[in-house]
């Protein structure tokens, strides 16, 4: 007589949950042993874990090797794996929704590179298969990458991929010769992230493959971001704005704006994307905000009450102690008072002094550097809904640390507590108005910019 021994079975929808909750930490490593242990252990738990695994894709050494070569050899390996795999499961391609390509161009001959990367043979193959592709990153580690010097089917697939339906998000870092078209002419993308990119001085050896207008259709989406980061590719930026065609119209409805205002022509171009976005952007950071040069207001007629949905400003200031400045006083100019008052809600500071000695905090701290920030933050006709007020303060000291002893140094605590109370002063005005909760934070970290004399 068989006998039955009831088991308690979890349905299929909840074991498919705790598969997916492990692709959350993808990159980590014990989720991925994880989700490749899954793949074996039956179909059902294969084609969920599986899915997860070839859904994002990271090529490259990930780190800095000996030899450029090498990782370039390492990255020429991992393209022809993919494309072998592609061609043994065609099904797995659509399933590809990431790829991030890792490159560390520089020093190495350029026969080897042009083998190796720019001729690469696999590229023209594997980026037609990728249908569903979602994000798109190139991220280039040493140097800038010459992308014009890419082969022609090279330079043919990237055209061809970058308008690829479903890819909503790119990533470009340390590039030159980049043509505008690359992101013009991706139709539904929302996020961009740009990292010291320069266009080609002459467009159009690298723009070969765009069909002719005749050649277009008039009806053609046009390209809408919803958020973009631009750190140090204003040239690039300068170029799409200036195209005098939809181009110019992608930053229309952006939402999210996150750049480096540290020169003229950065603050410029800010600006004209400010204003394209004027009806729609919500939330401006300001990565990096340099004083240089203008000790006083930023340049460029910098507007923010034009801007009809802005409610979040966050603003970051790095600063030596050769710079001479304790407070920019950018900030304040960026925060005059607008042609209109603004609908800011919360505003956030963030003052990064990267080389500071002990004995300098009483001066960092002395209520007239502050005074005109106080004021601009408290003006109530110029920020009517203001609700709240974050300003932190970053301070670097030098100290000798090591495995046996990684607490900080007792005078650096005590420095610290002394800042904690100096804090509590410098936004006297503001701190005062009840419908306005300001925090002051104070942070303390060693800095590898500040000398461990600074404690003798």
């Amino acid at each position: 007589m068989q006998q039955h021994h009831d088991e308690p079975v979890l349905p299929l929808e909840l074991l498919e949950h705790i598969i997916d909750t492990l692709a959350w930490e993808l990159f980590e490593p014990a989720s991925r042993a994880a989700l490749y242990a899954c793949t074996l252990v039956c179909k059902a738990f294969y084609n969920r874990a599986s899915g997860h695994l070839i859904s994002n894709i990271v090529l490259g050494t990930g780190s800095k090797l000996h030899d450029n070569a090498d990782a370039h050899i390492i990255l020429h390996r991992q393209l022809e794996g993919l494309s072998d795999l592609l061609d043994a499961r065609p099904s797995l391609a659509s399933r590809v929704k990431a790829l991030t390509i890792e490159t560390w161009f520089g020093g190495v001959s350029p026969v080897e590179d042009r083998d190796l990367l720019l001729d690469n043979p696999h590229i023209p193959i594997i980026f037609p298969k990728l249908v569903s592709l979602s994000s798109f990153s190139w991220i280039n580690n040493d140097k800038i990458f010459p992308w014009s010097s890419f082969s022609f089917p090279i330079l043919e697939a990237f055209s061809n991929l970058l308008r690829t339906p479903t890819l909503g998000s790119q990533t470009f870092e340390c590039i030159e010769s980049l043509p505008p078209s690359y992101l013009t002419r991706c139709t539904n993308l929302q996020r961009l992230r740009l990292v010291h990119v320069d266009p080609p001085e002459i467009e159009g050896i690298p723009q070969l493959h765009d069909s002719p207008p005749s050649q277009q259709n008039e009806n053609e989406p046009t390209t809408k971001l919803h958020t973009m980061v631009n750190r140090n590719a204003s040239e690039l930026v300068s170029r799409i704005l200036s195209d005098g065609s939809e181009a110019s119209s992608m930053f229309s409805r952006l939402c999210v704006l996150r750049m480096w205002m540290r020169k003229e022509d950065e603050v410029r171009v800010a600006w004209a994307v400010m204003q394209s976005a004027s009806e729609s952007l919500e939330e401006l950071d300001i990565q990096d905000m340099s004083h240089f040069g203008y000790p006083t207001l930023i340049p460029g007629p910098v507007d923010i009450g034009i801007l009809k949905n802005l409610y979040k400003i966050k603003i970051n200031c790095i600063i030596a102690s050769g710079d001479g400045v304790i407070v920019p006083q950018g900030i304040s100019g960026l925060l005059s008072p607008p042609t209109t008052p603004s609908r800011v809600q919360n505003i956030e500071v963030t003052i990064n002094w990267i080389d500071c000695r002990i004995g300098t905090e009483e001066d960092r701290s002395a209520p007239p550097r502050w005074r005109v920030l106080d004021e601009t933050l408290s003006r109530r006709s110029t920020f009517p809904d203001l609700k709240s007020v974050l300003l932190t303060l970053k301070l670097g000291y030098g100290w000798s640390s090591s495995p046996s002893q990684p607490d900080p140094p007792t005078r650096i605590v005590a420095v610290k507590n002394h800042l904690l109370q100096l804090a509590g002063r410098l936004l006297p005005v503001t701190s005062r108005i009840p419908t306005v909760k300001t925090n002051i934070s104070v942070l303390l970290y060693n800095s590898p910019y500040a000398s461990n004399s600074a404690f003798y």
